[in-house]
């Protein structure tokens, strides 16, 4: 999913602002390259305030990791032009089913509900690790292995309660004890392991250190990395050629080094690098 839990609103807009969305990428015209061949315009939605991936910066432009790359992927297809435009995070599925968008962008994961709705490229666009939250006093406790037989809060309909149900499957003899809890916030699952109710929870590093900041909190600690998320560019149904186009860019992209860079650039290290070793051995969690 996922981070997650800065995915931040800017404030319910409706999916027809992509009429009026800002270009991503000025080399082309709306019409044809220079050698004549044609451009199609693919519209954008995102979101303007999901530090450090996609949001508008200073400058009022669009910016962060997810932008980034997708400017590099626009240099290798020349055969399209993208124009982005912001969106409140619920307005963007609704762009893709009303055809107003073609591409969704939000650190999206490939969950069952939006695969039956939409289309994924094959490859990730970038790589999040999932941590654990315990208490502070449980030093021992660092992997979801360590927690067999303990409780592990979420949310019923968060992604990373999904990969929790399949973490269970896939390691018979080795399950959680997964407490659900409705419309919690963060702030209430760290609250509940600080009191003693569970023993755990997933989380990012950068929501850990807001949150338990402005709670107070000084009896929890957060882990290595228990899971790495892959994250994905999600498009409107019917769109296979522009997603076939996007694997074919986003695959050379991470092999020649790019998606590395701007990892580093706006995540503060090389994700590829750091966890795609990781992210391989767990197997799918989904």
């Amino acid at each position: 999913m996922n981070v997650k839990t800065m995915k931040t609103v800017f404030g319910m807009a409706a999916a027809a602002l992509l009429l009026a969305g800002v270009s991503g990428c000025k080399k082309k015209t709306a019409a044809q390259n220079a050698d004549g061949t044609p451009v199609r315009t693919v519209n954008v939605a995102t979101v303007t305030t999901n530090v450090p991936f996609a949001y508008l910066n200073e400058n009022d432009q669009y910016d962060g990791y997810e932008i980034a790359a997708l400017k590099e992927i626009d240099k290798r297809l020349p055969q399209y032009e993208f124009k982005i435009s912001g969106m409140d995070f619920a307005a963007m599925p609704v762009a893709l089913e009303a055809g107003s968008a073609s591409i969704a962008v939000c650190m999206l994961v490939r969950s069952e509900a939006r695969q039956a709705k939409f289309i994924f490229p094959k490859q990730y666009s970038t790589l999040s690790p999932i941590n654990l939250v315990v208490r502070a006093n449980r030093p021992n406790v660092n992997t979801l292995e360590d927690l067999a037989g303990m409780s592990v809060a979420s949310t019923a309909s968060s992604y990373e309660h999904s990969m929790l149900v399949a973490w269970n499957k896939a390691h018979p003899g080795k399950e959680l004890i997964l407490r659900d809890y409705s419309d919690a916030t963060r702030a209430d699952l760290f609250n509940a392991i600080s009191r003693g109710e569970v023993d755990s929870t997933l989380a990012y590093p950068q929501g850990f250190d807001i949150v338990t900041k402005e709670l107070g909190i000084t009896n929890l600690r957060i882990t290595p990395p228990a899971l790495i998320e892959d994250t994905y560019y999600m498009l409107a149904k019917g769109e296979t050629a522009l997603r076939d186009d996007l694997d074919g860019a986003i695959k050379a992209l991470r092999e020649d080094g790019t998606l590395g860079r701007l990892s580093k650039q706006y995540l503060g290290e090389d994700v590829f690098a750091q966890y795609t070793a990781q992210f391989e051995k767990q197997g799918n969690v989904q």
